[in-house]
């Protein structure tokens, strides 16, 4: 693609579940698929965000992994040009991970007390398709 410009994604989420206190939603990798973002907007408390990856390993905002990026923002943050929230949402975060595992993730909402109003999003960059030529064209 022109000047760096990549393709991104969404996600599928394969399936959602709601304990007590949390929610886990299981998002499916690719093979090969790039930088993943997975984010999470809240409109009331203080939701949490925590990623297992396939091999178990746990990623959260204060231990984000090696090489992967923490984003926050909140609407106390919005004038000085943080990362935009959506209309009506208060608080915000996100991990950005540049080469996630391929495989099922799972990815836990906590600290869930009722009608915190978050919205949940996971995007990612597909990977580049490939195109084998076995034998020339019959004319």
């Amino acid at each position: 693609m022109p000047n760096g410009e990549q393709t991104i994604r969404r996600v599928r989420v394969l399936a959602a579940s709601l304990h007590a206190q949390q929610t886990v939603f299981s998002v499916r990798v690719l093979p090969g698929q790039t930088t993943t973002l997975i984010g999470l907007e809240w409109r009331r408390g203080a939701p949490t965000l925590t990623l297992t990856a396939p091999d178990g390993t746990v990623y959260t905002l204060a231990h984000p992994g090696a090489g992967n990026s923490v984003f926050q923002a909140s609407s106390a943050t919005q004038p000085h040009g943080a990362v935009p929230l959506g209309a009506g949402y208060v608080g915000g975060v996100a991990l950005a991970l540049p080469k996630p595992q391929p495989g099922l993730w799972h990815v836990i909402i906590g600290n869930l007390h009722g009608g915190e109003g978050y919205r949940f999003a996971a995007y990612g960059t597909p990977p580049t398709p490939t195109l084998a030529v076995t034998a020339p064209a019959a004319r």
